[in-house]
């Protein structure tokens, strides 16, 4: 076998620069066909922190009260809660007989008639505590009840 001496020819190293550009421009150009198979996302929260500041006239967010009532003569208790928060928050008042001695109904108002309060808004609520005048019998005679009041505050944001 013969050894050639021979070199190749420039266009021979050319010709292979060229076609490996033209792979790589080739690949650049059909990547987009297959995007089909990628996946991506884009997600966004709004979720933010904020300063939850209640206060309210009675210590703790429940307390046991001590009602005087008589029949035809309701008792009326009224208290206060201020939110100091940063955002607006949404309450809820339960009353909760605990005895169920004597025949008491309970009805709670507040000032504007939501139960939500603003920023910096102070919301006046009342529990008026009736026993009905025709529900009277002697066997209610020196009988207590024992009845808790417990607010509930969450953000509403």
């Amino acid at each position: 076998m013969k050894q050639s001496n021979k070199k190749s020819p420039v266009f021979f190293y050319i010709a292979i620069f060229l076609l490996i550009c033209l792979v790589l421009a080739n690949s650049s150009l059909t990547k987009n066909l297959y995007a089909r198979f990628r996946t991506g996302d884009s997600v966004q929260d709004s979720a933010r922190v904020a300063k939850f500041d209640i206060r309210e006239d009675f210590s703790g967010l429940s307390m046991h009260l001590n009602v005087s009532v008589r029949p035809g003569k309701p008792y009326t208790y009224t208290f206060h809660v201020e939110n100091h928060s940063e955002v607006e928050v949404e309450y809820e008042v339960s009353v909760m007989r605990i005895t169920a001695n004597l025949p008491l109904v309970f009805e709670v108002t507040s000032e504007d008639g939501t139960p939500q309060i603003g920023i910096g808004q102070t919301e006046t609520i009342t529990l008026t505590v009736k026993w009905e005048e025709a529900n009277t019998s002697p066997e209610f005679a020196g009988m207590v009840d024992l009845i808790r009041l417990d607010l509930t505050v969450a953000q509403t944001d």
